[in-house]
């Protein structure tokens, strides 16, 4: 039985959302694991942990970033190609 294969547009999007998705559970986990490290750690833990904050909720909005800007990108590329190909006609 043959199925239908999905668009490089559907693919991305799906590949897309689900890494966005990891990452945001993956960063609030930290967040959590590293606020309670602020709160309850003595010394150098505690005066590193909210500069590794930091660092984490940033990594997660450049992930994010990244991301989006990849499938805006590719759907520029592919949407002007479609557009040339409509000319030529």
């Amino acid at each position: 039985m043959k199925t239908a294969r999905k668009s490089i547009q559907e693919i991305l999007n799906q590949a897309v959302n689900e890494s966005f998705g990891r990452t945001a559970l993956a960063a609030s986990a930290s967040a959590i694991a590293i606020a309670l490290l602020s709160l309850f750690g003595l010394g150098v833990v505690g005066a590193l942990s909210p500069a590794v904050l930091c660092a984490a909720l940033a990594g997660t909005l450049l992930a994010s970033w990244v991301a989006s800007a990849l499938v805006i990108l590719y759907d520029y590329l592919t949407s002007g190609k479609a557009a040339l190909g409509e000319q030529e006609r």
